[in-house]
C-alpha cells in the first residue's frame, strides 16, 4: 500500500522528513515499528530548531504542527539523527552503485563508465564505489539488501541532488518534494526488472503525492495511510 504525502502546503517539514526517514529506516516501516516513528519525529524536530536558530522570528510566529514534533528531547534528536544520517549516507551509497545499472536501462546511450571501472558487473561497481571502506565485504549482504525496497526512492534523490548541485537541507524545506515522488515512480519499474538487484515488485515502498483538503489545511491523517 503505497504511502501518501503532500507534496506542497502540508505540514512544515512532515513530508519532506518522511521521505528521507523512508529511505534511512525502511526495515522499521516495514514492519510498522513504532521506532519509526520516534525517528521521523526526531526528524521533524532536528529541523525545526535548526529552522529556529537560523531565523529566530520564524519561531515566534504561529504555525500549523503537530505535537508529537515538540515531544523529542535534544539528546534523542541528537542519538537518533547520528543513526539516520548514517543510515541516510548507506542508502545513497547503494543509489551510487545501482546508477550505471538504471542509466543502462533507461538511455539506448547511457553515460561512460568513470575510470577505473571497467564493466558494470555487481561486484566491479560495488567495488568500486566502497573501495577500502571497512563495511565492504558484508555491504551487499547487510545494507544494499536493506535498502532494496526504497532503491528507487534513493535513486531520485541522487538524481536530484546531482542535477540540482543543491544541498540535501532544500529537500527539507519541501522545494522538489514532487519531482522526487514522481521520479521515484517512474523508476520503480526499471529498477524491479534489473536482475543484478533481484528487487520484489510487491515489496518496494511506493510514495505517492496527496492533495490538499479545499480548506487548504492538510486533514489529520497527511502520511503512512492510504
Amino acid at each position: 500500500m503505497p504511502l501518501y504525502i503532500f507534496g506542497t502546503g502540508g505540514h512544515i517539514y512532515e513530508e519532506p522528513s518522511l521521505f528521507i526517514a523512508v529511505v534511512a529506516w525502511p526495515e522499521l516501516l516495514l514492519r510498522d515499528d513504532t521506532a519509526f516513528d520516534h525517528h521521523h519525529a526526531c526528524l521533524v524536530a532536528y529541523m525545526l530548531r535548526a529552522q529556529a536558530d537560523i531565523e529566530p522570528t520564524w519561531a515566534s510566529r504561529p504555525h500549523f504542527l503537530k505535537p508529537c514534533y515538540l515531544f523529542p528531547s535534544r539528546i534523542e534528536i541528537f542519538q537518533s539523527m547520528t543513526k539516520t544520517l548514517a543510515r541516510f549516507g548507506q542508502a545513497m551509497t547503494c543509489a551510487l552503485i545501482a546508477r550505471p545499472f538504471v542509466a543502462a536501462r533507461l538511455f539506448s546511450d547511457p553515460p561512460p563508465l568513470p575510470p577505473g571501472l571497467e564493466r558494470t558487473s555487481l561486484n566491479a561497481v560495488m567495488n568500486y564505489v566502497l573501495g577500502t571502506r571497512t563495511d565492504q565485504p558484508n555491504f551487499e549482504q547487510k545494507v544494499f539488501r536493506r535498502h532494496k525496497p526504497v532503491l528507487h526512492l534513493a535513486l531520485a534523490l541522487d538524481q536530484w541532488l546531482l542535477r540540482q548541485r543543491t544541498p540535501l537541507e532544500v529537500i527539507f524545506l519541501g522545494h522538489g518534494l514532487p519531482w522526487l515522488v514522481n521520479q521515484a515512480q517512474q523508476l520503480e519499474g526499471p529498477v524491479s526488472t534489473l536482475q543484478q538487484f533481484r528487487v520484489d515488485p510487491a515489496g518496494q515502498i511506493q510514495i505517492r503525492l496527496r492533495e490538499l483538503v479545499s480548506t487548504g489545511v492538510p486533514s489529520e491523517d497527511t502520511s503512512k495511510k492510504a
